[in-house]
């Protein structure tokens, strides 16, 4: 049974969700999972375009595109980069019916053993677990993620009081979980589903899209990284598409089961606890042989 997946991404300011998002679209072409959806964080119109444009591009022709609402939508959209990736590549701008949360009920709803991939702010997903019955669906969000969702996997956190310097900064808070506290805590705590996090440090010295950014053609992809000026980039959301994709797969391994706690600012703590719903990945190779799998995704896109 192919996998059923559903993302929700913050895709706009930056190159890796593009990346992660193509990956995603390139196995549905091939049939090897179902895209149910792709939502995305900001509530700006125009993300749609954009989403359409990404997915289209690389094989995942839908309407079930949907952004955040207006009273809850967030995440740093900008105008210029997005109309500089979308230059050559817009397909137009397809009407958008449903907000974010309306689609996860839609969609998730209907299907048994799915996959959610977080790759942004989890303002979506909170909405989405404290969304009522209604005409979508007679199931509360808390049941469909009970009931319907295997795993949810979360870019985000970071474990272990860890602190990393990047880009200038010192810090101990991973940005997609520190954009909405509120939202982060209720979700991950409250979420009944099984949730696996793919933190901060996975993808921090995990450089790749080399390849795409060097290469001749002129893809979606590459018009991304050029204008983030990245020749490569960190690897976060990328390396959590392909765990979604194929799971440890002899890179990663799942750590033992926990129970991750949200403080107030944002900061994320992990407790081994037998019965627990949450763990993290751990890399069981080295870089270089993580790069070079990478790579061969990233060739399959040319």
């Amino acid at each position: 049974m192919i996998k059923q997946i559903f993302i929700d991404t913050d895709m706009g300011s930056d190159c890796d969700d593009v990346a992660a998002v193509a990956i995603m679209a390139h196995f549905h072409k091939l049939g090897k999972i179902n895209l149910l959806g792709v939502s995305h964080t900001s509530a700006n119109p125009r993300v749609v375009e954009y989403l359409d444009m990404v997915c289209r591009f690389y094989g995942y022709k839908t309407k079930n595109l949907a952004t955040a609402g207006k009273e809850w939508g967030i995440g740093e959209f900008r105008e210029g980069f997005f109309d500089d990736v979308l230059k050559d590549f817009s397909y137009g701008a397809p009407e958008s019916g449903l907000n974010a949360v309306q689609l996860m009920r839609k969609q998730l709803a209907k299907v048994k053993d799915a996959t959610i991939l977080c790759i942004g702010p989890l303002n979506n997903m909170s909405r989405f677990l404290d969304s009522p019955p209604d005409e979508i669906s007679p199931l509360s969000g808390k049941e469909i993620l009970a009931q319907n969702v295997k795993e949810v996997v979360v870019m985000g956190g970071i474990f272990a009081d860890k602190r990393y310097a990047f880009y200038g900064e010192t810090f101990d808070v991973e940005y997609n979980i520190k954009s909405d506290v509120y939202s982060s805590k209720n979700f991950i705590e409250n979420c009944p589903a099984k949730m696996t996090f793919v933190e901060f440090e996975l993808g921090y010295n995990v450089k790749t899209f080399a390849d795409t950014v060097a290469s001749m053609l002129e893809t979606p992809i590459k018009r991304a990284y050029k204008l983030f000026k990245a020749d490569s980039r960190e690897s976060w959301d990328v390396i959590a598409a392909l765990y979604c994709l194929f799971g440890e797969n002899g890179y990663y391994r799942a750590s033992a089961d926990g129970e991750c706690v949200v403080e107030d600012n944002g900061k994320t703590n992990f407790y081994e606890k037998q019965g627990g719903k949450h763990r993290y990945l751990i890399e069981t190779a080295s870089k270089e042989s993580i790069v070079a799998y990478v790579r061969e995704i990233e060739h399959e896109l040319f």
